[in-house]
């Protein structure tokens, strides 16, 4: 079996640098370590960490002053920052990519901010408090909403994507948009295609593997993970033979699928911990 690894698999540049900040953090100080919801979408890995001692927390009440709190790489919310650093030790993880989103929608507080992602994610509950008034688009069909069309009515717009969102979605929802700059149903337009760039090259480079060189592939991430999601659904437009897995255990599950002869492509989703991938590419080259 001949297994090949697409350049830029697993932790984003963002993850990598979070990481490395909060193991420093854990050297440095004995006590507890709290982390404001998950730092990456990776149960696996919340584990690990809770092993260390650094505990995911969604009920600040429950936290004494003074405690170390971390934001993690998706963000939080603009309001709720405020009121946690005013209690706690705060260290800010925010990915710089999420970050530059914040501030760009910040920058532009007298535009509409329509927001390209999920509705619920971290990272955008966190984006739509840097604006005075906005609009999530999860699906194409709610742009032919009617609430969504008087909302935007004779409206300055700013449209920016989550940083893990579908690309197609952005590029569907600036099209739209510009149609209706061109009617003058909406005043202005600016927009800025946010989606983070390792995780479109990371994609790129696996589709183009898996098109020249490889007969199947698999995909290791969480299900809680929109980019882990997004990867196995893109991959699966150029080949039906795509598995995701998330550990070792579901690696055993599929093997009786997987011939000793075969190339097969295996790729991390940016909150996929090395660990995880290296015990599975070990497995994979003993058989």
């Amino acid at each position: 079996m001949k297994i090949i690894i697409p350049k830029g698999s697993g932790f984003c540049p963002g993850v990598i640098s979070a990481e490395k900040k909060l193991l420093q953090l854990r050297e440095k100080y004995d006590e507890l370590i709290y982390i404001y919801g998950m730092f990456i979408h990776n149960k696996e890995y919340e584990n690990f960490l809770k092993r260390k001692n650094i505990i995911s927390i969604q009920d600040i009440n429950k936290l004494d002053d003074g405690s170390i709190f971390i934001i993690p790489t998706h963000g939080i919310d603009r309001n709720f920052e405020n009121i946690v650093k005013n209690r706690f030790k705060v260290f800010d993880f925010t990915c710089p990519k999420v970050k530059n989103v914040q501030k760009i929608i910040f920058t532009h507080k007298d535009y509409l901010t329509i927001i390209t992602g999920k509705e619920n994610h971290p990272e955008t509950i966190g984006l739509k408090s840097y604006s005075s008034e906005n609009i999530v688009i999860s699906d194409l069909s709610r742009l032919n909403e009617k609430s969504f069309i008087e909302k935007i009515k004779n409206k300055k717009i700013l449209l920016i994507s989550q940083t893990t969102a579908n690309e197609n979605l952005y590029i569907n929802s600036l099209n739209y948009l510009n149609n209706l700059l061109k009617i003058s149903f909406i005043t202005e337009l600016k927009n800025f295609n946010t989606i983070c760039p390792s995780i479109i090259n990371r994609e790129n480079n696996s589709i183009d593997l898996l098109k020249k060189q490889s007969t199947k592939a698999i995909v290791i991430g969480d299900k809680l993970s929109s980019n882990s999601q997004r990867l196995f659904l893109r991959l699966k437009t150029v080949n039906e033979d795509i598995f995701f897995i998330e550990n070792i255990n579901d690696l055993e599950k599929i093997l009786d699928k997987i011939e000793k002869e075969e190339k097969i492509l295996v790729v991390s989703s940016s909150s996929t911990p090395s660990f995880i991938e290296n015990e599975i590419i070990k497995f994979l080259e003993k058989i």
